[in-house]
C-alpha cells in the first residue's frame, strides 16, 4: 500500500508545474519591459528623457538633430536668429511649465522657439552660407574630447556630448528623413565607439588622424549603416511539362 502511495506521489511531482521556472520567466518579462530596459533599447527622447539627460547630452542632441534636419532631411523650418543655448533653455523651460506634455518629443518642442523674438547676438545661422553639416567634421568631433577642468580630462562630458550628437542625428534620420539612405540598428553608444575608432581618436593626447579629420561626422556615421541582406538567388525556371516530356 505504501509502495502504491509513493508511486502516486512521484507521479504527482512529475506532472506538477515547475513553479520556480514560471516565476523566473515572469520576472524576466517584467524586467524586459521595465522603463529602464525600454530606455536602453531606444529612448523616446521626450520630456522624460530630457530631464534625465545631462546638460551636455541635451546641447549636442540639438546640434546633431539640426545637422541632419538641415543637410540630410533638408527640412523647411529654420531657427535662424536663435542660438543653441537659447534653444536648449527654451526646451527645458517648456517641460518645466508643461508637465502634461512630457511625452512630447524634444525635437517637436525645439521648433516652437521660432515664435519667440530672435536674439541680437550671433545665433545658429548668421546669414552666411553655412559649411556642409555646419562644419561638424572630425576636428569638431575631436575638439569635444578636449573638455578639461584645469588639467583633468572630463571624460563624462566628452561621452555625453558625442552621445547626444549621435542621438539627435539618428532621431532626425529615423523620424524626419524616414531612414533614407539606410538604417541604423546599433545603439548610439556603439556608433560613438565606431566613429572614434574610424577617426583614430586619442582623447588623452588630443590626437586624431589628420588625413581623416576633414571628413564630416555624418559621412563617417553612414559608413556604419546596416548592410542590406544579399538578394536571394532567383529560383530556377519551371520547365514546360509539354517540352520536358519526350515524345514516345
Amino acid at each position: 500500500m505504501n509502495a502504491v502511495k509513493r508511486k502516486e506521489q512521484k507521479r504527482a511531482r512529475a506532472t506538477r508545474p515547475n513553479t520556480s521556472f514560471h516565476v523566473i520567466c515572469t520576472l524576466f518579462l517584467v524586467l524586459a519591459t521595465s522603463p529602464v530596459s525600454l530606455r536602453a533599447q531606444e529612448a523616446r527622447f521626450d520630456g522624460h528623457w530630457w530631464r534625465s539627460a545631462s546638460y551636455d547630452e541635451q546641447a549636442y542632441f540639438i546640434e546633431g538633430y539640426l545637422d541632419c534636419y538641415a543637410f540630410e532631411f533638408k527640412g523647411p523650418k529654420t531657427l535662424s536668429g536663435h542660438s543653441y543655448d537659447a534653444i536648449q533653455n527654451f526646451i527645458s523651460t517648456f517641460y518645466e511649465k508643461n508637465p502634461k506634455d512630457l511625452d512630447k518629443p524634444a525635437a517637436e518642442v525645439l521648433f516652437e522657439i521660432s515664435s519667440k523674438p530672435r536674439e541680437k547676438r550671433p545665433a545658429v545661422d548668421d546669414g552666411n552660407k553655412p559649411r556642409p553639416h555646419f562644419g561638424n567634421d572630425g576636428d569638431a568631433w575631436s575638439a569635444v574630447g578636449l573638455t578639461r577642468e584645469g588639467y583633468v580630462l572630463v571624460v563624462s562630458k566628452t561621452q555625453d556630448r558625442r552621445l547626444g550628437f549621435i542621438e539627435g542625428y539618428l532621431y532626425c534620420h529615423r523620424h524626419d528623413a524616414n531612414n533614407r539612405g539606410g538604417t541604423f540598428s546599433k545603439s548610439a553608444r556603439d556608433y560613438v565607439r565606431l566613429i572614434n575608432k574610424w577617426y583614430r581618436i586619442n582623447d588623452e593626447a588630443g590626437e586624431i588622424d589628420e588625413k581623416r579629420e576633414g571628413v564630416m561626422i555624418a559621412d563617417v556615421l553612414f559608413k556604419f549603416r546596416d548592410r542590406e541582406p544579399p538578394a536571394p538567388h532567383p529560383a530556377p525556371p519551371i520547365p514546360d511539362e509539354k517540352k520536358a516530356v519526350p515524345k514516345p
